[in-house]
């Protein structure tokens, strides 16, 4: 509900719907850095959200920058996940698993997104591509919080 109301206000419904709509699966199975509590959750993601729809609108990014963005941000995705967090540690199989499926949800969004570059489906290379990039910056600040923790 946030999130769309969010998006209304900024007046980037469409996106904001999408950003969401492609980070929720990758997120849930390449893991990385989380929040203390709910509430920092909520708030973290509401920030992310906000941040993201702002520079979408107000920042113009040429295709071949979303390009090398989310090429750059997709290695980072697949050398590093799955991040575990300390709360709920991966055994081996869970480990495979995980990276199993973050590697299948990774392969049809870069596909969607080599699509959406060929149709010149604006709206597609910029979220796919920031949905990239939050990804491997969640994936690299949970691997550094994980490193403090121990």
């Amino acid at each position: 509900v946030t999130i769309t109301i969010i998006g209304l206000v900024l007046q980037s419904l469409p996106h904001a719907l999408l950003f969401i709509i492609l980070y929720f699966p990758l997120r849930s199975y390449a893991g990385g850095f989380h929040a203390k509590t709910a509430i920092r959750c909520y708030l973290y993601s509401m920030l992310i959200i906000v941040l993201i729809l702002l520079t979408i609108k107000f920042v113009s990014i040429r295709n071949s920058i979303y390009i090398l963005l989310t090429f750059t941000s997709s290695v980072i995705i697949l050398f590093l996940s799955p991040v575990q967090d300390h709360n709920k540690p991966l055994d081996q199989t869970e480990y495979k698993v995980y990276k199993y499926r973050t590697l299948v949800v990774w392969a049809i969004e870069t596909s969607v997104f080599t699509l959406s570059i060929y149709f010149h489906l604006k709206i597609l290379i910029c979220c796919i591509s920031w949905v990239f990039v939050i990804m491997s910056l969640v994936l690299c600040l949970g691997l550094i919080n994980n490193r403090i923790n121990k």
